[in-house]
């Protein structure tokens, strides 16, 4: 997902300091005519990138869908990095594993 969308669900664990920035980088963006160069996924405030840490940490049993973190693993979910099971867990999907190994783990793709 480039950075020029502007997708809601992105939107509530952006902090409001570093969302005036991406919507500056939008409007230069749009303004010289092209799309977004370099980034194409959305950022990870630090309580999602915990989540998604704790989440890989949980293994195959997941994560239960009523703690804090709740709404940071409802982002993960809707990204597409997490998927809630049937019985109200969030477990860990394939990109999910992957975007834990280049962001978290700081491993090459």
């Amino acid at each position: 997902m480039p950075l020029c969308d502007t997708d809601k669900r992105t939107r509530p664990c952006l902090n409001p300091r570093s969302w005036s920035v991406v919507k500056r980088w939008r409007c230069a963006y749009l303004f010289l005519g092209g799309p977004c160069p370099m980034w194409n996924e959305p950022y990870l405030e630090t309580c999602c990138r915990s989540a998604l840490h704790r989440l890989k940490l949980s293994g195959h049993a997941g994560r239960p869908a009523n703690v804090p973190d709740a709404p940071c693993l409802k982002r993960l979910s809707h990204m597409g990095l997490a998927c809630s099971a049937g019985n109200d867990r969030f477990t860990l999907t394939g990109a999910g594993h992957a975007r834990h190994r280049t962001e978290i783990l700081k491993l090459p793709t």
